[in-house]
């Protein structure tokens, strides 16, 4: 893998932790199924440890920090079968849709917000 394609690897994770992931959590919890990821889960870690590298390198402690908190969230990602039919045991619990449907509305709230203020 180059450096450019790390970067654009790492980027494409950075937009996905901001956008999806939040709402990828409510819906599947701990289990979300790893397709929902812009690249395979080693792909990121890969490229993720090759952009940590470059910043070593340079000295910039905070993007180290920020990079090495980011791979923490891949642990949320597992085989999409294992995630989908604990998904679907969840789903047909009316309390649960209860909680979470809530939820996703306050987050798209907060996302609109956001993007509005930048």
């Amino acid at each position: 893998m180059t450096s450019e394609q790390a970067s654009k690897i790492v980027t494409a994770w950075g937009i996905h932790l901001e956008h999806v992931s939040g709402k990828l959590n409510c819906l599947f919890m701990a289990s979300i199924p790893e397709s929902f990821l812009p690249f395979p889960i080693k792909t990121i870690e890969e490229a993720l440890n090759l952009v940590i590298k470059q910043h070593h390198d340079l000295g910039n402690q905070d993007a180290i920090k920020a990079l090495q908190n980011s791979i923490g969230h891949l642990t949320a990602y597992t085989n999409d079968e294992e995630a989908i039919l604990k998904a679907g045991q969840r789903f047909s619990i009316p309390e649960w849709r209860e909680k979470i449907i809530p939820t996703l509305e306050e987050l798209q709230k907060r996302q609109v917000e956001n993007f509005l203020q930048d």
